[in-house]
């Protein structure tokens, strides 16, 4: 899986996630182990390629080194990009701890996030270290980080908004703004219309993203899979696709007459019910 289908499914996770907070059932240890344990050998292995990387620049002429550039731009990049679904898995994870009352998933999601953000000092550390790279190059990944950090408050939004877990977002306010907007919107017949221009709006904010093969890209699967394992089966349709917590309402109003369909998925409060979240209604600058 490469980076961008990857933001694409953690939009969809975050869209999603009132069917697993909302479901009050502890989360499962198992996938919380693997998610933790694939998180920290994917953080070894950035570490360790961010000083095999920083060996050669140094060791490297200046003919050389843009050549090792181009190598190590994908795995920064890796490591930017992918804060974004550490910081709403995170969130969605201590949301989950607080509506069961359960202390699973919180310590998990602090330590993971811990770790991530140590490998992203690491990265500016190695920009200001490494030799011979360039402005352009410097402008780029800054560029990137900026972006990083405002989807991650926007795919959060309505998270923080309804369980106040302001220590994922990259800015709280900002990510408060979003989710005001976003709460406020969900159920409009614009609400699906919102989700199509978001997806749109990744694929426009993070073009042609390169991703690490090998290694790398296994353990983000694996992670990805685990995070996918924590939902409840009801959360998908037959197919293994999200389904739509609409559709999934007039299911089981038909299957249970007596509930009336307007009191939504069971255990989700009315205002949630119409996921995928929208967007603020608002122009998206990035």
């Amino acid at each position: 899986m490469h980076l961008l289908p990857t933001l694409e499914l953690t939009a969809q996770i975050s869209a999603h996630s009132p069917a697993l907070i909302e479901s009050g059932m502890p989360l499962c240890r198992e996938q919380l182990n693997r998610y933790w344990s694939y998180s920290k050998a994917r953080e070894r292995k950035w570490a360790a390629g961010l000083d095999a990387f920083r060996v050669r620049l140094h060791a490297a002429d200046a003919d050389g080194r843009d050549a090792i550039w181009n190598e190590v731009e994908p795995s920064l990049a890796d490591v930017l990009i992918s804060e974004i679904v550490t910081r709403v898995w995170g969130a969605i994870l201590t949301a989950c701890d607080m509506r069961s009352g359960e202390t699973e998933g919180e310590p998990v999601a602090r330590n993971v996030l811990a770790g991530h953000l140590e490998i992203c000092r690491r990265v500016l550390q190695f920009l200001v270290d490494a030799p011979g790279v360039n402005v352009e190059q410097l402008a780029r990944i800054d560029r990137l980080r900026r972006r990083t950090e405002r989807w991650t408050d926007l795919l959060l939004g309505h998270v923080v908004h309804s369980y106040g877990v302001c220590d994922f977002a990259v800015d709280p306010a900002r990510a408060l703004d979003f989710g005001t907007g976003q709460v406020a919107e969900t159920g409009s017949p614009t609400a699906r219309l919102s989700w199509q221009f978001l997806s749109i709006g990744l694929r426009a904010a993070f073009p042609d993203l390169p991703a690490t093969p090998g290694v790398a890209e296994r353990l983000r699967n694996e992670i990805v899979k685990s995070m996918l394992a924590g939902f409840p089966p009801a959360a998908f349709d037959a197919n293994g696709v999200f389904e739509s917590p609409y559709l999934h309402r007039l299911r089981q109003s038909s299957l249970a007459p007596e509930t009336p369909a307007t009191r939504g998925w069971p255990g989700l409060p009315p205002r949630l019910v119409d996921s995928p979240l929208p967007l603020a209604n608002r122009p998206l600058k990035f």
